[in-house]
């Protein structure tokens, strides 16, 4: 069945591919990506473990390696998280310990796909060491201290002649009694000894140590042993602080991840893993004070899963995320077959510390309700409360210049080292997709693709174009319905109908009582053709909405009110949840309001008259907004946040047709510069247009699979 919006004989699949040729009518994508980074490799993503001493975690093949064969009396605490690094000329991934570097090598079987990197050498050569054989003559040797009571001759000597030393007594213990798992065979090896610690490098010998003391140790590819006579009999021997040494103080300038519980409810049957990501408040200045961002990870549901997490970016800017991580574990479940969905509450928002909210402006909003002010006079009460806002929040420390897309970006790129990731999928919606844009500016290395839901270009400003992106989605509403025979025998020009309803509207307003599904109470609405206008703009984002509009403008006209009351209270459902304001005008001032000017702003509204009387009462389509931004404190931005992203990490680019907020035009406008993308453009769509249910669903799904490959987008016909 055919509904009033779908026109007969209409494209219903727009595709803008960069980088492709055509083939029978469809985009397809051609050529390489160059990646920025080593490949990554499929690596089974299990559950951290996180040491609150470093606040660095383990995970998957480095956690399993590191519990099986010793952990902290072995390898100590972890250092860094696991990351790449060039070992002998080439790229390994790799993670610190205070006593050893332990290194993936997937081309390798189990268990020897993690390998123990050779510290010992490398710390005795940074030492100034060489390895040499040993001198003919004894007498040369640098013989152990008799005050440390360390006595080779004490014991068994066992002679290793692929270096030419012997190694004897309690160092010889100990090597002997130690090893990895190599073949679940009781005991230990000598091949597994030698796995563990290498062959030995020098004779047991005195050395003064990074702690200023003497002691007897003999050094080993991997490891130096240590003789400390003050500790207990069976802990004389301890193994060197390589790891440490050879990283200096450097694993102090890591992120620091910390498990916590989560901070919102679980049900059975649902598995996610909580922290608190702790970052720099002013990534211009690394030692400004830290704040707490709010982490979770729904595991990925199958038994091989990939190494590669979909990471998801809330809109806003200031909009939570975390609070509905349950929710999307039950509807998204075909993102959790193979991969770990990962969920950030951006820096000021929802769980995260500190939340720039706002509730200043929430208690404002019920002040007002139901009065009489001009749109000027509301306008002037919002920035006045808004700077209340800022006020506070900075008088509580904050500061509000920290509050930056670039400086999410960067978040996310610490949230990928600690987590242990080597790259992420971003999955953003509105606002998220500037952010997820931002990305591939800054970050290109860290992203394996993304997915960019209602597009939010960088060089596009949403302010001065909001009112033509609004009159494009009316158009096409009033359009479509004008081709569709049912819609259009019904009110044969509903443009005139809408208009000519806003004007009886601003003459003889009504009033309507919704019910607030939030709290259960009627609230009286006084609508007239402003507040008409508003709720129009905002229902051209609910695609399921959409085909009621029509229905809804020729009811009001003939006087009932029923369809009317219903959708105010279709739109209350939708408002409320966490928003922090104090990130949004962050955001704002500094990125978009900062390259515009009050006569751009004027000569947007008149240029629409006929819906000036609605952005009129929007502070940010005023000349208002620029007293507030001039107040709030942003920095200078760089060029660069207006610029275009030109970058060539594979994106899919989703839009819907009826977006009046972020239109189709948008994402072809940023598939412009970007190489390996696709645009599909859904009709019958307004802003998310995940929430249009399973073919973009199906869409993300093939693309997550296969980023050089455009999805087949039949379903979008």
């Amino acid at each position: 069945m055919k509904s009033w919006f779908s026109v007969p004989g209409r494209p219903r699949l727009v595709m803008f591919v960069r980088g492709w040729p055509v083939l029978a009518g469809i985009v397809f994508l051609s050529g390489v990506l160059i990646m920025a980074g080593p490949p990554g490799h499929a690596q089974a993503q299990t559950s951290w473990r996180c040491f609150a001493e470093t606040g660095m975690c383990i995970k998957g093949r480095i956690r399993e390696f590191w519990e099986q064969n010793g952990g902290l009396p072995v390898f100590g605490l972890p250092m860094t998280p696991q990351t790449w690094q060039d070992v002998g000329g080439r790229a390994v991934q790799v993670q610190w310990f205070e006593r050893a570097r332990l290194e993936i090598h997937p081309e390798n079987a189990r268990p020897y796909d993690v390998l123990i990197g050779h510290v010992g050498r490398e710390r005795f050569e940074q030492g100034g060491g060489q390895f040499s054989p040993p001198p003919t003559h004894a007498s040369s040797l640098a013989l152990p201290d008799e005050h440390d009571g360390y006595d080779e001759q004490e014991g068994e000597c066992s002679p290793f002649p692929e270096t030419g030393y012997q190694v004897c007594g309690a160092f010889l213990e100990t090597w002997r009694s130690s090893g990895l798992e190599l073949d679940d065979h009781p005991g230990t090896s000598r091949a597994e000894s030698l796995s563990l610690f290498g062959l030995p490098l020098t004779e047991a010998r005195t050395e003064t140590l990074a702690d200023g003391n003497r002691h007897t140790v003999q050094w080993f590819e991997r490891a130096r042993f240590e003789w400390h006579p003050e500790q207990a009999p069976a802990n004389r021997v301890l193994l060197g602080l390589l790891g440490r040494e050879l990283r200096g103080e450097a694993w102090n300038q890591w992120p620091r991840f910390e498990p916590s519980a989560c901070p919102f409810g679980v049900p059975g049957g649902i598995r996610v893993e909580c922290g608190y990501l702790t970052v720099p408040e002013d990534r211009r200045q690394p030692a400004s004070r830290p704040i707490q961002l709010a982490v979770a990870v729904v595991p990925a549901r199958g038994a091989a899963p990939v190494a590669d997490p979909v990471v998801y970016l809330s809109g806003g800017p200031g909009s939570a995320a975390l609070a509905s991580t349950v929710t999307f574990a039950q509807g998204w479940s075909w993102l959790l077959a193979n991969r770990d969905f990962v969920v950030l509450d951006q820096r000021g928002t929802g769980f995260s510390r500190p939340a720039l909210a706002c509730p200043e402006l929430a208690q404002l909003a019920v002040e007002v309700l139901g009065q009489e002010m001009t749109r000027a006079e509301k306008v002037r009460a919002e920035i006045d409360t808004a700077l209340q806002c800022r006020n506070r929040l900075v008088s509580e420390g904050v500061n509000v210049a920290g509050y930056t897309s670039a400086a999410t970006v960067a978040d996310l790129n610490d949230l990928r080292l600690a987590l242990g990731y080597d790259q992420f999928n971003l999955f953003g919606i509105s606002y998220g997709t500037r952010v997820a844009l931002t990305a591939m500016r800054d970050y290109p290395h860290m992203l394996r693709s993304v997915v960019l839901d209602s597009t939010y270009p960088l060089q596009a400003n949403l302010f001065t174009e909001m009112p033509a992106n609004m009159d494009r989605s009316l158009s096409t509403l009033f359009r479509n319905c004008a081709s569709n025979p049912t819609c259009r025998q019904n009110d044969p020009d509903l443009e005139t109908v809408f208009y000519d309803l806003v004007a009886q509207l601003d003459a003889n307003p009504v009033t309507v009582w919704p019910v607030n599904p939030h709290t259960g109470r009627s609230v009286k609405v006084r609508v007239d053709g402003t507040e008409l206008l508003s709720l129009m703009f905002r229902l051209l984002y609910d695609t399921q909405a959409i085909p009621s509009l029509p229905q809804m403008i020729a009811a009001t006209r003939n006087g009932n009110y029923e369809m009317l009351t219903s959708m105010e209270q279709r739109r209350l459902g939708r408002t409320g949840g966490s928003f922090s304001h104090g990130l949004y005008f962050s955001v704002e001032c500094g990125e978009e309001i900062a390259f515009t000017t009050e006569h751009e702003v004027l000569a947007t509204l008149e240029a629409f008259p006929h819906l000036r009387p609605f952005f009129e009462g929007i502070p940010e389509n005023t000349t208002e907004i620029f007293r507030l931004c001039g107040e709030w404190g942003m920095h200078p931005p760089d060029p660069a946040e207006n610029a275009p992203v030109v970058s060539e990490v594979p994106a899919l680019i989703l839009a819907g047709e009826y977006d009046p907020i972020t239109p189709p035009a948008w994402g072809r406008l940023v598939a412009e510069t970007l190489s390996h993308s696709s645009v599909y453009e859904f009709p019958g769509t307004g802003h998310a247009v995940i929430t249009r249910g399973a073919c973009p669903q199906s869409l993300i799904r093939a693309f997550l699979d296969n980023p050089m490959q455009p999805p087949d987008g039949e379903c979008v016909r």
